[in-house]
């Protein structure tokens, strides 16, 4: 994603009133969000989600006959030794893919800063809802209307501490993203407008990603 694009999105919101009154751990959502850590993280998230298995033969793999094409002199005509060449339809590809896909990487340290990055650019936007677990009772109608009274618009990435009950809530709910809170990342909180996050899951956010004593 452009960094414009991501810039765009941090804007100050006033928070709803219908998620739990928690304060925010500030070590993730307290932070300046670093854009061109995000931009950068997107586009490594972006990159090894793709398989990267295409691949082209070189003349060297061209299943084709051996002989000349005609003889080497006398002809008027430039010298040719191959069909496989790669002049020739059907021949080989010069510089084709391979199918050896070469996996961009962010180190331990980066992919922990730009998630910090990303939660806090949701803080800073006021899209951050904590909300209690224990009223999920496992039924849709019931997600659909706690989550309704957020008055959220747009997708949404619910991060839970394990809690049966929540994944069975939300998880035919469209435009609602489910995921353990010890496996977010800055790439999904990008993609997401709105955070809703567990009681139980922000204790796991803070014990996965705080700072370590």
């Amino acid at each position: 994603m452009p960094q414009a694009a991501i810039k765009t999105s941090i804007k100050k919101a006033a928070p709803s009133t219908a998620s739990l009154r928690v304060n925010l751990p500030k070590e993730l959502f307290g932070q300046k969000p670093n854009i061109n850590l995000l931009s950068q993280a997107y586009y490594i998230y972006e990159a090894r989600s793709h398989p990267g298995t295409h691949k082209t033969q070189t003349r060297g793999e061209v299943t084709a006959t051996t002989a000349k094409v005609y003889k080497q002199k006398g002809t008027g005509r430039a010298r040719h030794g191959s069909k496989k060449a790669p002049i020739y339809v059907g021949g080989g590809v010069v510089f084709g893919p391979t199918g050896e896909k070469r996996l961009k990487i962010l180190s331990k340290n980066l992919i922990r800063a730009s998630l910090i990055s990303a939660l806090s650019a949701r803080s800073a936007e006021g899209k951050v809802f904590v909300v209690d677990g224990r009223n999920f009772d496992g039924k849709t109608k019931t997600a659909s209307k706690l989550l309704g009274k957020l008055e959220v618009r747009g997708k949404m990435l619910v991060l839970h501490g394990g809690e049966r009950e929540v994944i069975r809530s939300v998880r035919n709910i469209t435009n609602i993203t489910v995921m353990p809170a010890n496996m977010a990342n800055a790439y999904e909180i990008i993609n997401n407008q709105n955070l809703v996050v567990t009681s139980e899951g922000l204790r796991v956010l803070q014990e996965t990603f705080g700072r370590k004593k």
